[in-house]
């Protein structure tokens, strides 16, 4: 094992966190999960395994080292006191155990079953864009299923420390220091690029598993940025995610001003990546977020009035909305923005134009139709979209469980008349950031998507007057 340079600067901060402030994990964490491209520590898994299993370096990733030592803290916790699911997450929990279940079984099962089966290979470079080859079990479904046990950990970790006092409060710390990590990580890297500076990308892309794609993607003298995630579609997810989020608490939270101030910051930073994948999202969820607010008012019935700000704030994202619509389509500018945005941005500027990317798709519901609705299990077909893969890998069982999950989560946000500010944040990142999944992003056990899953299972809604973790 090799300790990286990245790993010289997190090792510290994690073991101090440790020692001298364990009740800042969890806000830890949600750093973490946004530094998807970085290793802490590289491991030659050719030393362990044998030169035969033609595997190379393994990085362990910051999300991966802080849910090792919430495993051993939780571990402990299990001896000594026993551990507790919050009573209005139970439902979401059970959905999520079910999905846990089908998905891990499916990964050692399914290959074998279905063996020759054609799939897009998860772990072949640029593998979208290779012809399909015959599924069989390998390290790949191992993995995913070792993921996807990671991420039941750390849920299970944070969900024990959601009555901590002031547990909200480091939350939203956590929340935002991961965003301003991206926006001045970002924002270097295109000043690096117009001032012919030394980039930072070997450092924030320093995973042997990510290097490989080579960070931003450039073409004449445009640059997607996407540091310090390993794609300019994940960078612009995120931020489209935290956009919205942040905007919704602007509208019809109780901070106003600084929301404001964090949504605008991360709408220049969803702007800076150039990622369709979340310029697409953020147009989306703006315009889903006036109906879903309006439904939510009339059906409820409370007595919530519409507030100036809200009213001023929504009539200028649905003017933009009407506005860039109207441009895309109706003017002499469109064929140039259809240009920029499906031939630069997406087909010349990846490996793999649009026309292969959505043949993983029909080929995700091919494998459907072969399989019988089983799947071929975790981490064998790698397909354009989050639901593409879902249905594919996990089968029509899994899709409907984790979809339950969600489904479950989000319900209990819709449903109760009056969140607080950071429950407004939690309940539209995780329906925004499901969007962008779905719209372009393809892996199944990503931690920035997760991260979401994991603030709305912290901050659901009780139905009982507790209080919840919150800090307004």
């Amino acid at each position: 094992m090799t300790l990286t340079l990245f790993g010289t600067v997190f090792v510290p901060v994690l073991i101090g966190i440790l020692l001298f402030a364990r009740a800042w994990l969890p806000a830890l964490m949600v750093v973490a999960v946004v530094l998807q491209a970085a290793s802490v520590v590289n491991v030659d898994l050719a030393l362990w395994l044998g030169p035969g299993a033609g595997l190379g370096v393994y990085g362990i990733t910051p999300y991966n080292a802080v849910a090792l030592c919430m495993g051993v803290l939780l571990l402990g916790r299990l001896v000594s006191v026993g551990v507790a699911v919050p009573v209005q997450v139970r439902g979401a929990a059970a959905w999520f155990v079910a999905y846990a279940v089908v998905a891990a079984l499916g990964a050692v099962v399914l290959p074998r079953v279905f063996a020759g089966t054609p799939v897009h290979e998860m772990l072949a470079l640029y593998g979208m864009s290779q012809p399909p080859v015959p599924v069989k079990w390998s390290l790949s479904n191992l993995v995913q299923a070792a993921n996807l046990g990671v991420h039941a950990v750390v849920l299970l970790y944070v969900l024990q420390c959601a009555h901590e006092p002031d547990f909200g409060r480091r939350m939203v710390v956590g929340v935002v220091a991961a965003l301003v990590l991206v926006l001045l990580v970002g924002s270097y890297e295109r000043l690096a690029w117009l001032m012919g500076w030394p980039s930072a990308m070997e450092f924030w892309l320093n995973n042997p598993g990510y290097a490989l794609l080579g960070g931003q993607l450039s073409m004449r003298d445009i640059l997607r940025v996407a540091t310090p995630f390993s794609e300019p579609s994940y960078t612009s997810a995120f931020l489209a995610t935290t956009t919205l989020g942040w905007m919704a608490v602007a509208a019809f939270g109780q901070r106003t001003r600084w929301a404001l101030g964090l949504g605008v910051l991360s709408a220049l930073g969803l702007f800076n990546t150039l990622g369709s994948t979340g310029w697409a999202a953020a147009g989306l969820a703006a315009l889903a977020m006036v109906f879903w607010m309006g439904a939510r008012a009339s059906v409820l019935g409370d007595d919530n009035h519409i507030r100036p700000r809200e009213a001023w704030i929504w009539l200028v994202l649905s003017a933009v909305l009407v506005a860039t619509l109207w441009t895309a389509q109706s003017t002499r500018y469109s064929q140039d923005i259809d240009k920029t945005l499906n031939e630069l941005l997406l087909n010349t500027s990846q490996p793999g134009n649009q026309d292969e990317r959505d043949k993983t798709n029909v080929r995700a519901l091919e494998i459907v139709q072969e399989t019988n609705g089983l799947g071929v299990g975790m981490g064998s077909h790698r397909a354009s979209s989050f639901m593409a893969s879902l249905v594919s890998n996990t089968g029509v069982a899994g899709a409907v469980l984790f979809a339950g999950m969600l489904l479950s989560l989000l319900w209990r946000y819709f449903k109760t008349p009056r969140l607080t500010d950071i429950q407004l944040f939690a309940g539209v990142s995780l329906a925004t950031a499901t969007l962008a999944m779905s719209l372009g992003i393809p892996d199944l056990n990503l931690p920035m998507y997760w991260g979401f899953i994991f603030l709305a299972f912290i901050f659901c809604p009780s139905t009982t007057p507790a209080r919840s973790p919150s800090p307004s």
